[in-house]
């Protein structure tokens, strides 16, 4: 190990991910990884998520490439378990050694550049806490473990999700935090645990550029919005269990003339929806300005769970970055940290009153994306500060190798 002077030296991250880099549901794994690899560090994306999705990406000739400078690929193992997880282990196994063998050679086949230099850290980045075991593996520098979910809510979590996480608390050299509420669970785990370490909160970001672009008058609304009748209550993301469909459907059928349009993949299918509730399906992050510029006001129909509470919205700064009102269910930390520019509602007749609101009295845009700008930072910005916290480790663990 040596001492890193953060200037001149670069970082190779092999980020172990339980989502794909999909180019449909760009979310903080992808983000800040994208901006380490535009910072002129070296990063691999290894998506673990499962034979069947792995195939499907290799079939559609997304299993592996390039985004930029990012290097990606998706791999057969998933920390969800399910049929073949052996197997996958071993494959994600086989893998790493021989990325770890490449990465010294003359040209590197990974990404095909020049070899690991002497001052060069190597960093494991994990998103999962099962995927902790596989530092062992890869034998990195750091272990960074960046908590972006409550995963022991999940319904198709496995049965050894704690000691995953306990696992993955003891071996990481930095630990990360995705939202206010997050961090504090973690933190909590680990004084129950009797771990010294601490927790940094780091809330996602936004690309203000990006979602701006839903005020430009050259960004144009897709032709599936224009046809329904307005005004259009809007969501993108996933829809999975911590969305509130009951809710979505009885202030649907309170306001029968108006559209609810949920943008992106459909974890599970909903029945029983009105006919003014509309699912749309995955759509490129590169189109969701011109949706959100189609949007009237936007939703965070989260419902009220044990995962939802310690969740932190990348959507509600992406929502006022395009200069949307936004409606959100009691999310701790919308509540924390925008209670005073989103409505917070918690039954069917608070989301209607709370859109008529928005309706007759919409708030400035400007002033919206205003106050996302104070309240967020931008993925650059996150990376960066994360990134210092990297080269302390670093020269914290160099010290205590010379003495």
């Amino acid at each position: 190990m040596f001492a890193m002077d953060e200037q001149k030296a670069r970082l190779t991250i092999v980020c172990l991910s339980h989502l794909a880099l999909d180019r449909q549901l760009f979310q903080r794994p992808q983000q800040i990884m994208l901006q380490f690899a535009k910072q002129g560090h070296l990063v691999i994306y290894i998506g673990c998520v499962g034979w069947k999705r792995s195939l499907e990406l290799w079939r559609n000739d997304q299993g592996s490439g390039k985004f930029g400078p990012l290097c990606y690929e998706a791999n057969p193992y998933s920390p969800f378990g399910g049929k073949g997880s052996l197997i996958g282990r071993l494959h994600l196994h086989k893998r790493l050694k021989r990325i770890r063998t490449e990465l010294t050679r003359p040209l590197c086949k990974v990404c095909s550049r020049l070899p690991l230099e002497s001052s060069e850290t190597t960093v494991l980045w994990i998103y999962h806490p099962d995927l902790a075991q596989f530092a062992d593996v890869f034998v990195p520098d750091l272990l960074v473990y960046d908590v972006m979910d409550r995963f022991r809510h999940f319904r198709n979590s496995t049965a050894g999700i704690r000691r995953a996480e306990e696992f993955a608390y003891r071996r990481a050299d930095l630990l990360f935090a995705g939202g206010r509420s997050l961090a504090e669970a973690v933190q909590s785990d680990l004084e129950s645990l009797g771990i010294q370490k601490h927790v940094h909160c780091y809330p996602s970001a936004v690309d203000f550029e990006h979602f701006g672009k839903a005020l430009s008058e050259e960004t144009l609304i897709p032709a599936d919005l224009q046809s329904l009748p307005k005004p259009i209550l809007g969501y993108f993301g996933a829809v999975d269990e911590r969305i509130d469909l009951e809710l979505v459907k009885e202030s649907a059928k309170l306001r029968p003339q108006w559209s609810y349009v949920f943008v992106g993949p459909l974890l599970f299918t909903p029945t029983d929806m009105p006919a003014n509730v509309h699912f749309l399906g995955a759509r490129p992050y590169d189109e969701l300005p011109a949706y959100l510029k189609g949007f009237d006001i936007c939703l965070l129909p989260f419902s009220r769970s044990e995962l939802v509470a310690h969740i932190s919205p990348t959507k509600t700064p992406e929502y006022l970055a395009g200069g949307k009102a936004v409606i959100s269910t009691s999310v701790p930390d919308v509540v924390r940290d925008y209670g005073d520019v989103v409505a917070i509602v918690g039954s069917p007749d608070e989301l209607v009153r709370a859109a008529e609101m928005f309706i007759v009295n919409p708030p400035a845009p400007r002033d919206l994306q205003s106050a996302a700008i104070q309240k967020s930072r931008t993925w650059e910005a996150l990376a960066k500060a994360m990134e210092s916290h990297i080269w302390q480790a670093t020269n914290n663990n160099f010290s205590k190798a010379k003495h």
